[in-house]
């Protein structure tokens, strides 16, 4: 609730009843999700503001407090893991099958070297439009479906 993508899209701007964002890392690609539940007719404004705050990352860098309180947190997600015995299995058995599964110190030590460089950097190549899916689920009528388009075509 604290994020930049709660407080702006849902707090600020009254655009979604909920939003999350969030990324399935796999061997060999990723996939990063913005989720959001709104009224119909919010959709195309929802759209833009999301498709703005990615866009930002190419543009700006992550401010130091929020790269520090990111890792806290991911930290903190890594230490939960180990009291869950699904995920543990998950991470050690399933990335077995490509690699030999990374140690907790190995794993701190690849997050504490993020740079807000490095975050600019890997979001100028991965945040493209060529990369872009945008998935909505519901009827939507010929108005807001025009506008949603035009708010993606406008992502650059």
């Amino acid at each position: 609730m604290s994020t930049r993508l709660h407080y702006q899209i849902c707090d600020q701007k009254g655009l979604a009843y909920q939003v999350s964002g969030g990324i399935e890392p796999l061997h060999d690609t990723a996939l990063l999700e913005v989720d959001a539940a709104c009224a119909p007719a919010k959709l195309p404004a929802l759209v833009t503001e999301a498709l703005s705050l990615l866009a930002r990352f190419r543009t700006e860098r992550v401010p130091e407090e929020d790269l520090v309180k990111a890792k806290r947190r991911y930290r903190g997600d890594i230490e939960a893991g180990y009291d869950d015995l699904d995920g543990l299995s998950g991470w050690y058995g399933g990335t077995e099958l490509f690699y030999k599964p990374r140690t907790h110190a190995d794993r701190v030590r690849r997050f504490e070297a993020v740079t807000a460089e490095r975050i600019q950097r890997v979001a100028r190549r991965v945040l493209d439009r060529k990369r872009l899916t945008v998935a909505v689920v519901g009827a939507l009528s010929a108005s807001v479906e025009r506008r949603v388009r035009a708010a993606i075509r406008a992502y650059r």
